[in-house]
């Protein structure tokens, strides 16, 4: 699919989803209904949960379709600046010796979040919380690595950072590596977080493939209650 193409398509999607009408029925009103619908008048129809914030939905595409458009010095990603600003923070960290010192920022920044499900874990019994607290249910994953994988007691992703690093390396604003993230940035963060949590996460050494598994140890045997409980 040629670049053009995916701007048309993603057009047409979004126009589609505001323009299917509503008819009058008796059944419940849909959540995400039009903003202004009387309350008297049940409705069916179908709505995409974005009826009075088409605005902002605009200025994400905007700047989604803009980013991805972006290929004059490189084929820019959607979480490009995100993966820029982190890695200028471990570069900073790692030029003035404060790697564990940063290291233990991030830890102490996610404390209250971490601290909430540790008791939650402890009072369902159930640790694959714990892996939904820290991939799942905060946008400091999911925003930063584009495609996780997930099963019970394990989550598995790329690396994040090689398309912009390969390209500030060269240009010589970061003189990390991936192996060096991985070793000294990424395993003792999560580190860090299994020791407030209490559920013990097991961070794959790193390959030349850059994938990540992060799994909770001796999951199986653990036994988990299901639960439908949420983190956030």
């Amino acid at each position: 699919m040629t670049f053009k193409t995916f701007t048309a398509v993603i057009a047409l999607s979004v126009g589609a989803s505001f323009a299917l009408p509503a008819i009058a029925a008796d059944t419940p009103a849909p959540v995400g209904k039009p903003a202004g619908a009387e309350s008297k008048q049940k409705t069916l129809g179908r709505y995409s949960g974005w009826e009075g914030r088409e605005r902002e939905l605009g200025l994400i595409m905007n700047m989604v379709v803009k980013t991805l458009a972006d290929n004059e010095s490189y084929p820019h990603e959607v979480n490009d600046a995100l993966v820029k600003s982190q890695l200028t923070h471990m570069q900073f960290a790692k030029d003035h010796n404060l790697v564990a010192e940063g290291v233990q920022h991030e830890i102490d920044t996610e404390m209250p979040m971490l601290k909430r499900v540790a008791k939650m874990i402890e009072k369902a019994g159930d640790k694959e919380m714990a892996l939904k607290a820290v991939f799942d249910q905060t946008t400091c994953h999911w925003q930063l690595v584009l495609d996780t994988e997930s099963a019970l007691g394990m989550r598995r992703y790329k690396s994040p950072w090689t398309n912009v690093l390969t390209q500030t390396t060269r240009l010589g604003q970061h003189n990390i590596t991936e192996k060096w993230i991985h070793e000294n940035w990424t395993i003792p963060r999560m580190q860090g977080y299994s020791k407030v949590l209490g559920v013990d996460l097991d961070v794959s050494p790193w390959q030349d493939d850059g994938m990540i598994t992060v799994k909770v140890k001796n999951f199986a045997s653990a036994a988990p209650q299901k639960t439908s409980a949420v983190t956030n």
